[in-house]
């Protein structure tokens, strides 16, 4: 997966001086990632990146499209994800979140071509019909809009469910600062804008609708709807509210790393961390073991630990085929999961997750080369296992043969087929530690 570093935060927190800073020092590119910043003829009030203030540092997206241009997050996603994959180090910089999230994570939105949508009732009437299971705020006629637009597609909104799910290995970086010393900053910064022109330009700009904060109340101050004070007071308290909301949303949808933005030590401790993580290698971890040994739940720790995304082999193979894996081999045996299993392996090559798996992954031969990356058995006493089972383990592969002699078999086989092997009995937190020193030490050859 390819890295990319993100600078996220409120307006007014540094994230702009911060990002040339480092993008200097580690030979990067920056990718703007401000929903206003795109727009050409919005600088002054967007607080727009000037060609000075660039230092040499290249970025992209900034002034891209016209004012009249239709311009959506689905046109910014592609975007993006293009620049991503044509820049050897690229960082993505702003504050708009849902663009952020939506180029990196495996959002799926449709082409914004033009459609002549029925009134709402009738589109209810089709989603309901077409989508029953899609949950959906039936007094938002923007999501109605949506939800119909993408059963006109093919397809399903209900069906959308991976849209946590990262695409590049991402470093997230959140700027954060007390909310007194963020108002008087934005307090002085407004002044100065004022001070460059603001006004002057959103008077060129009057016959645009222009539903952003500043531009939207500059307007009403020019159409004598409010005196300039208190287009600048609401200014304050819509950028203020503004701020809150891209916090909560940035910590509870990105699990970024927050950093005080007014440390003296803020660049170096940065770059510190961005380099660590650009050192750190990509990979899976597979966790392999028999039924009882622990392994999904010392999976689910580990990938904590590490910040990865958890995987269950079995429970992913069942939602895909939408099968129990009981089910699948009472109806096809145990040759046709052994396929089955080979074949999801394959999905996630190239990724960086802790995956836990059977022990029946070894059967084959093959699959060892698919798992690309660091394979880890974990040894589970015989005895703690069949505790755990309760001796009523029944899935037909192992009725014909005792618990002791599964044990035996693919134990023999672990041994040349995981990487490491690391013991769990009763405790968890010990064999957690195991494992991320293991995979530390891995990390490092």
């Amino acid at each position: 997966m390819k890295k990319v570093i993100c600078i996220v935060g409120p307006t007014g927190s540094g994230k702009t001086a911060l990002s040339v800073k480092l993008a200097k020092s580690l030979g990067a590119e920056i990718i703007n990632g401000d929903s206003v910043s795109i727009y050409k003829k919005l600088d002054i009030g967007s607080a727009k990146i000037t060609p000075d203030e660039m230092d040499g540092v290249k970025h992209h997206l900034i002034s891209h499209v016209a004012l009249d241009e239709p311009y959506t997050v689905y046109n910014f996603q592609q975007d993006v994800r293009r620049l991503i994959d044509h820049i050897d180090r690229p960082f993505i910089v702003g504050g708009s979140g849902l663009y952020v999230k939506s180029s990196l994570y495996n959002y799926e939105f449709e082409q914004q071509d033009n459609i002549e949508f029925p009134n709402i009732n009738e589109m209810i009437e089709v989603i309901r019909k077409t989508d029953p299971d899609v949950e959906i705020d039936l007094n938002n006629p923007r999501r109605i809009e949506s939800a119909y637009r993408t059963i006109i597609h093919g397809q399903k909104r209900s069906d959308k469910t991976r849209k946590n799910e990262p695409l590049y290995d991402i470093y997230l970086i959140y700027l954060d600062l007390d909310r007194k010393i963020l108002k008087k900053r934005l307090e002085t910064r407004l002044d100065l804008m004022i001070e460059k022109g603001f006004i002057e330009e959103t008077k060129s700009l009057i016959n645009y609708d222009l539903n952003i904060i500043g531009y939207r109340e500059i307007k009403e101050y020019l159409n004598g709807m409010t005196d300039l004070d208190t287009a600048k007071e609401k200014i304050i308290t819509a950028t203020m509210r503004f701020a809150k909301r891209q916090k909560t949303w940035f910590i509870n949808q990105m699990k970024p790393k927050v950093y005080n933005a007014l440390s003296p030590d803020l660049l170096d401790e940065c770059l510190k961390d961005i380099k660590e993580f650009l050192e750190y290698k990509v990979m899976n971890i597979y966790l392999i073991g028999m039924p009882g040994s622990g392994k999904t739940t010392l999976g689910k720790k580990l990938a904590v630990e590490l910040n990865k995304t958890f995987i269950d082999l079995d429970q992913y193979i069942e939602e895909k085929y939408l099968l129990y894996i009981d089910e699948i081999f009472g109806m096809y045996g145990e040759d046709k999961f052994r396929e089955i299993e080979t074949e999801s392996l394959k999905d996630f090559i190239g990724k960086d997750y802790v995956i836990s798996t059977g022990g029946g992954i070894v059967m084959k031969k093959a699959n060892k080369a698919l798992m690309d990356g660091l394979k880890i058995y974990i040894n589970t006493p015989i005895e703690t296992i069949e505790k755990r089972l309760k001796s009523s383990y029944n899935r037909p592969l192992l009725k014909s043969m005792t618990l002791e002699e599964i044990y035996d078999i693919r134990f023999l086989k672990y041994q040349g087929f995981a990487d490491k092997i690391v013991s769990n009995s009763d405790d968890i937190t010990k064999a957690v530690s195991d494992l991320v020193k293991i995979v530390t030490d891995w990390n490092n050859k």
